[in-house]
């Protein structure tokens, strides 16, 4: 498996962030280091869902 470049995270969490799927923790503060929760992640997947039309 390859490991993604900083640049092409870099551009995938600006995507993410551009559409509404990624909001970050607080006003606009990213934590990319951070673990993120079970709670986060249902809100990223559920955001994901909505965008592809998957669920309303």
């Amino acid at each position: 498996m390859r490991i993604a470049s900083v640049s092409e995270a870099r551009s995938g969490i600006a995507a993410g962030i551009q559409v509404g799927i990624v909001s970050g923790r607080g006003d606009k503060e990213l934590a990319p280091k951070a673990f993120i929760t079970r709670a986060e992640a249902t809100v990223i997947v559920k955001k994901l869902l909505r965008n592809s039309e998957l669920i309303e």
